[in-house]
């Protein structure tokens, strides 16, 4: 059977019904950032596969994500990163937050018909933004020497270790 290929227009109609799922943001570790902390970020998007019906007839519509833009925003400085999974160094403290946007290509095939055919422009979808705080980083706590390791009060003439 020759379907022959549909119009660009209702191609493009037909397919603004769906949509990939919205990416999650994620970030290791959740609490206790602070400053000089390496934080690792990562995201839900993925390549999904729907089953569908397609101007009338049995179609998959495939998503994969191509390129990122992760956006680090630490108050009025912001860094991007177009890694997948970025690192990111606070440089100091207080409310932060991550944002990302995933652009997903654009495929579909009529089951048993037709090879994936790719559908420009790649679709654009922002994931929810990610608000995480970073505390100061505690100076180390420094002692006046070296802990003393006898059970009692020392004494004018003791042979006990640190008296």
């Amino acid at each position: 059977m020759n379907i022959g290929r549909p119009s660009k227009v209702k191609l493009q109609s037909a397919l603004k019904s769906f949509k990939p799922e919205t990416p999650k943001i994620f970030l290791k570790p959740a609490k206790g950032i602070e400053v000089g902390t390496q934080v690792q970020f990562s995201a839900s998007a993925k390549d999904q596969v729907l089953k569908t019906k397609l101007l009338n007839l049995a179609a998959q519509i495939r998503f994969k994500p191509t390129k990122y833009k992760w956006s680090f925003v630490e108050g009025t400085k912001q860094q991007i990163s177009s890694l997948s999974k970025p690192k990111y160094i606070p440089t100091s403290p207080g409310a932060k937050s991550a944002l990302l946007t995933v652009s997903y290509s654009v495929e579909y095939l009529f089951t048993g018909l037709t090879n994936w055919n790719v559908v420009k422009p790649d679709l654009v979808i922002n994931a929810s933004p990610v608000a995480f705080t970073v505390g100061a980083a505690e100076p180390p706590k420094t002692t006046s020497g070296p802990p003393r390791l006898v059970n009692s009060p020392c004494s004018v003439g003791s042979t006990a270790w640190r008296c």
